[in-house]
């Protein structure tokens, strides 16, 4: 449990992280049989290098939502949501590092996918 006094893997945001986690090493795994392993065959691997980027955008997304996730709990937990408090510096804070989280990983993903 945590200040929150909310038991382990309860919310959404604990279960989409230990997903992210879980397809991060899965997508390790799999890439390193397909680049790194002596014995792929160069034609796997072009096969599987588009399938490879896409997972690997998905699950930098999946884990930008955990984190924005996460933000909100800990908003609501902290009383923050409320429109007469937005003014504290913990809340403009937390903004801030939410808007800035988002607005990069957007940029990110769009490089991505454009290149």
């Amino acid at each position: 449990m945590d200040e929150t006094n909310s038991p382990d893997m309860y919310t959404l945001h604990s279960w989409l992280g230990m997903s992210a986690i879980c397809l991060f090493g899965l997508q390790y795994l799999l890439g390193f049989f397909s680049y790194v392993f002596p014995g792929a065959e160069s034609y796997t691997r072009a096969a599987y290098q588009p399938w490879h980027s896409f997972g690997g955008l998905v699950i930098f997304l999946l884990a930008i939502g955990t984190a924005e996730m996460g933000l909100l709990h800990r908003f609501l937990w902290l009383g923050l949501v409320r429109a007469r408090k937005l003014l504290l510096s913990t809340s403009l804070d937390c903004c801030s590092f939410y808007l800035q989280l988002l607005l990069s990983s957007l940029l990110f993903s769009q490089d991505n996918l454009a290149a």
